[in-house]
């Protein structure tokens, strides 16, 4: 019995997470009746962006990694450390922004 093999397409998973992120962060913008479900929506959507923002670099490193020999000079480890600061700092944003309404 011969086993079928697929691949997963990475880049458009990224672009997922990241329009889910601006999606909530739009709607929860838009919200002004529910303070609480605005800062829900608000906090959810940074802190989704904040994920995807050093997900997105670790990720194509890790797949030229793989796929080639791939030596880490000091401007890829440069950005690795600049995009995971901003994505936690986002992510501190949104945690701060989604338990101002607790």
């Amino acid at each position: 019995m011969q086993e079928q093999m697929f691949t997963v397409p990475i880049p458009p998973l990224l672009a997922l997470g990241f329009l889910i992120g601006v999606i909530l962060l739009l709607i929860g913008y838009r919200e002004n009746s529910d303070l609480t479900r605005r800062n829900h929506l608000i906090g959810l959507g940074l802190v989704i962006i904040g994920i995807m923002i050093p997900v997105t670099p670790i990720t194509w490193y890790g797949y030229l990694a793989l796929t080639t020999v791939l030596v880490l000079g000091l401007l890829e480890i440069a950005i690795l450390a600049v995009s995971l600061i901003f994505g936690i700092i986002l992510m501190y944003l949104g945690a701060k922004t989604y338990s101002k309404s607790q």
